[in-house]
């Protein structure tokens, strides 16, 4: 995959301490091995890159969008490792959501950063030449969902979401014509869920319930 050799690729972003407490990794971390573990795994992502660009053309994030983004030069400059921020550009860039919705900036209902609008989406792809903006921080129940005429695609991994949803999983991948295609993975079903978390319960640890082999669906962009 061609990638800008300036703004490092990574689909796995920076994620606040809060994150990896409420949905279990600090617990898992302290049952499997050592407190010092988590600090550690934290560490880390501390310093993993906060976005890429994909053969100039496809801006990879987090979350998303930022008022407080006007050039690329500002997301490069910010000083690494460091914790995130309660509000400004990088806050926004691993937790601002796109909305359908015709203010360009408005509240989170998550209580964190903002939501952007359509006419927000088109302007940084205008100004940045890009064509599309892919991000992941919502479930989507196909495990991926295109917005606004297909500029902005939200990919989520995770089936099965902590449990408790019944959404596909995808990976995108984008091959050097910049044709988009997505792996999909199949949720469990609810009995399957309850018996991959009994298991794991029973064993003492949390386990990965394993989802079927995944589908490949392609997409052009």
């Amino acid at each position: 995959m061609p990638t800008s050799p300036e703004v490092t690729p990574s689909f796995t972003l920076e994620l606040p301490n809060l994150t990896f407490l409420v949905y279990g990794f600090y617990d898992e971390c302290k049952r499997r091995t050592s407190i010092k573990i988590w600090k550690t795994f934290i560490d880390v992502f501390n310093c993993l890159p906060i976005a890429s660009i994909v053969a100039g053309k496809i801006f990879c994030v987090h979350g998303g969008l930022s008022p407080s983004l006007t050039h690329m030069d500002e997301i490069r400059r910010i000083a690494r490792p460091t914790d995130v921020p309660d509000y400004g550009l990088l806050n926004d860039l691993l937790w601002s959501d796109p909305a359908d919705t015709q203010a360009d900036w408005e509240d989170n209902e998550r209580g964190v950063s903002y939501c952007f609008g359509r006419n927000v989406i088109n302007e940084f792809l205008h100004k940045h030449d890009f064509d599309l903006v892919c991000r992941a921080h919502m479930v989507v129940e196909d495990g991926y969902e295109f917005f606004n005429e297909r500029t902005l695609v939200t990919v989520f991994s995770a089936p099965n979401y902590c449990g408790e949803f019944d959404n596909w999983g995808a990976v995108m991948s984008v091959n050097e014509e910049l044709l988009c295609s997505f792996e999909l993975l199949k949720p469990l079903d609810a009995s399957g869920v309850k018996a991959a978390l009994k298991k794991s319960r029973k064993n003492g640890a949390l386990g990965v319930a394993q989802s079927p082999p995944a589908v490949l669906a392609t997409q052009s962009v």
